[in-house]
């Protein structure tokens, strides 16, 4: 629960309304309820073109076997 659900790391979005209309999201911020709408609309809303995620860095990962 650190990081939060696959859907809380979506930083930006396009979608493709029905009308054939591009609607570009670059803020959670700037409308908060589209944003929710969107994000539990399993495409009911239009087509989503394109997503950006939040990422962090990778850690290194050491294996250890004793004995």
């Amino acid at each position: 629960m650190r990081w939060g659900s696959l859907s809380s790391q979506v930083r930006g979005l396009k979608v493709i309304l029905a009308n054939g209309t591009l609607l570009e999201l670059a803020d959670p911020a700037a409308d908060v309820h589209l944003w929710r709408a969107l994000g539990v609309s399993v495409g009911r809303l239009g087509v989503l073109a394109e997503l950006t995620l939040r990422i962090v860095p990778q850690r290194a990962v050491e294996k250890r076997l004793q004995d």
